[in-house]
C-alpha cells in the first residue's frame, strides 16, 4: 500500500508541474476578434480607430500563451521580429491584412537571429495594447518552441 502511495504521489507531482508550466494555444482566429471604433484623440490630434477587445482575448492578458506564424522582421540586423499569420509578402504591412494579424515578438534572447518567413512556434506573456499608433499585441519574453521550417 505504501508503494501504491508514494506512486500516485509521484503522479499527482508530475500533473502539476505539467500543468504550472503548460501555456495556453493562441490562435490567430481568436486574435481577430476585434471590433473597431473611431476616436478622436486629443494628443493625436485627429481620429483614429481604436480596437475594442472581446472578453475572450482580453483573458490572455498576462498569460502565458503559445502560437505560430511567419517571423518578419522590422528593424533589419537589430534582432526585432514581428511574428505574423501571414507571410512577408501578404502580411499587414505589405498587403490588406489587419493589424490583428501581426504580434510584436519581445524576444527572451534578443541575439537570436531568424530569417524573413521562418515558421516559428513561440510561447511568452501576451500584452494587449489599445493604442490606435501601436500594434494590438506583444509577446513578452517570447522563447521558441519549436521551428517548422
Amino acid at each position: 500500500m505504501d508503494k501504491m502511495k508514494k506512486h500516485l504521489l509521484i503522479l499527482i507531482i508530475l500533473i502539476g508541474t505539467y500543468c504550472a508550466s503548460a501555456q495556453t494555444p493562441l490562435t490567430w482566429v481568436t486574435l481577430a476578434n476585434v471590433e473597431y471604433r473611431f476616436r478622436y484623440i486629443i494628443e493625436l490630434e485627429g481620429y483614429f480607430e481604436k480596437p475594442i477587445f472581446s472578453s475572450e482575448i482580453r483573458s490572455y492578458e498576462g498569460r502565458e500563451v503559445s502560437i505560430q506564424g511567419f517571423v518578419i522582421p522590422y528593424a533589419m540586423g537589430d534582432g526585432k521580429y514581428f511574428l505574423s499569420k501571414f507571410p512577408n509578402s501578404s502580411c499587414y504591412f505589405c498587403s490588406q491584412a489587419g493589424k490583428a494579424s501581426v504580434v510584436k515578438l519581445g524576444l527572451k534572447d534578443p541575439t537570436q537571429k531568424f530569417n524573413i518567413d521562418d515558421v516559428v512556434k513561440f510561447k511568452g506573456i501576451l500584452r494587449i495594447n489599445e493604442s490606435p499608433t501601436e500594434l494590438h499585441y506583444i509577446l513578452e519574453n517570447a522563447v521558441i518552441i519549436e521551428r517548422l521550417d
